[in-house]
């Protein structure tokens, strides 16, 4: 059996309290900024970045106003503690696929552009913000202050991953790293390595679902900002063929991981290795494949996209791109099983992005194809979804991101 070894790394006790995708539950009478990455184009198309208010006591949006003009920024992260927001530009122009810097105005919730850095390569799709590794001599006392920062970012088109260190500002620094994945899998979309998407697996360890390969490859951060294999480790989890993982959520407190498929509608659920005494990590390994479409219905023109696990740790969500619909699984962390329940009509069509409210008690699914941002009521007990009737419209939207900033 495969082993991975953990890095000693130093990561204050803040991170402890931060949930899923860095939202911090706030309260039930405060507006929750809501920023929405578009693809562009066009005299009438989407010009950049949108804010958009949601009000946690009805589920109703404000209408979205443009904070950013950047081509295609089909996805956007926000820094886990300072008011930096960051985007990609996914098609990419010049030399590559270029990553933004924005300073988040802590009470309008404007962007004001920091910097931006190109990396070689095309296709940029997703991106987050980890912190790195602070290694300390032995015996010596904990280091004061937040960690460094890095930004990792996928790149579909050229099969790649990237790392570019922040500097204390929270401003781009130029990439560190670009890694090319290797590969192919069984289907005309897996000719090659398609990185997909990058998750913080376990302090230190970053996780790349690549479709092109039916792959998730694992890279450990160093304090430079470099990523590579770890060590002496495995360094990849085999998907079953023709799958194509596209998104994934990983929860170090469950100990375990939702792999989302975009090929075959499916969700591998991964039961995280055991840490031994040592320090040696096991190999991960996908305990249930389960369906994202209700018995009987046809995977053939049905794309998934996105996947989010409520911070109750029991519902899980992921969205259908052809069947247009959210689906709805009940979690048992005793078992580390998958129950599917149901699933629900998005109000739209291709629900490329959707996210939770930081209190937990809203959806948000942007339905791309239809220009519509819609919100959904999610229940304490079930985690059944009841449409709002709230919608506002926006071209193209790509990617919804609830964010909370602290003055």
């Amino acid at each position: 059996m495969k082993h991975i070894i953990l890095m000693t790394a130093v990561v204050p006790a803040m991170f402890a309290g931060i949930l899923f995708n860095n939202t911090p539950i706030v309260a039930d009478d405060e507006l929750v900024p809501v920023y929405l990455g578009t693809y562009t184009g066009g005299e009438d198309g989407a010009k950049g970045i949108y804010l958009t208010q949601l009000n946690p006591q009805d589920g109703s949006l404000t209408e979205a106003q443009l904070v950013a003009e950047v081509p295609n920024p089909a996805f956007l992260a926000k820094h886990p503690l300072q008011p930096r927001l960051y985007a990609v530009t996914e098609q990419g122009h010049g030399d590559g696929s270029p990553v933004h810097a924005f300073a988040i105005d802590p009470v309008s919730f404007a962007l004001t552009k920091l910097n931006e850095q190109s990396v070689p390569a095309f296709g940029a799709c997703h991106l987050g913000v980890f912190p790195l590794p602070v290694y300390t001599p032995i015996n010596s006392p904990t280091p004061d202050g937040a960690p460094p920062f890095v930004v990792v970012v996928a790149y579909y088109n050229d099969g790649a991953t990237a790392s570019l260190p922040l500097t204390p500002d929270g401003q781009l620094a130029p990439y560190q790293t670009l890694i090319k994945h290797e590969g192919s899998s069984s289907t005309q979309r897996q000719t090659q390595a398609h990185a997909h998407a990058v998750y913080e697996y376990r302090p230190g360890i970053v996780a790349v679902p690549d479709l092109g390969t039916d792959k998730v490859f694992f890279f450990a951060a160093r304090p430079n900002g470099a990523i590579e294999k770890p060590l002496a480790s495995f360094t990849e989890l085999a998907i079953p063929s023709g799958s194509g993982p596209r998104h994934a959520v990983f929860s170090q407190e469950l100990k375990t991981g939702f792999v989302l498929n975009e090929l075959n509608s499916t969700i591998c659920v991964i039961a995280y290795g055991v840490e031994a005494p040592s320090g040696i990590l096991t190999k991960p390994e996908i305990v249930q494949v389960i369906s994202t479409l209700p018995e009987g219905a046809s995977a053939e023109n049905n794309y998934t996209a996105e996947i989010f696990l409520h911070q109750n740790g029991r519902f899980l969500y992921a969205s259908n791109r052809g069947n247009d619909s959210i689906a709805l699984f009940h979690f048992d962390a005793a078992t580390q099983r998958l129950t599917f329940i149901g699933t629900t009509s998005c109000g739209g069509s291709f629900p490329r992005s959707f996210d939770l409210s930081p209190c937990g008690k809203w959806l948000i699914v942007a339905a791309q194809q239809s220009d519509l941002v819609t919100t959904f009521h999610i229940d304490p007990d079930s985690g059944r979804l009841t449409p709002t009737g709230h919608t506002i419209q926006v071209k193209q939207p790509a990617c919804v991101l609830p964010i909370m900033v602290e003055p």
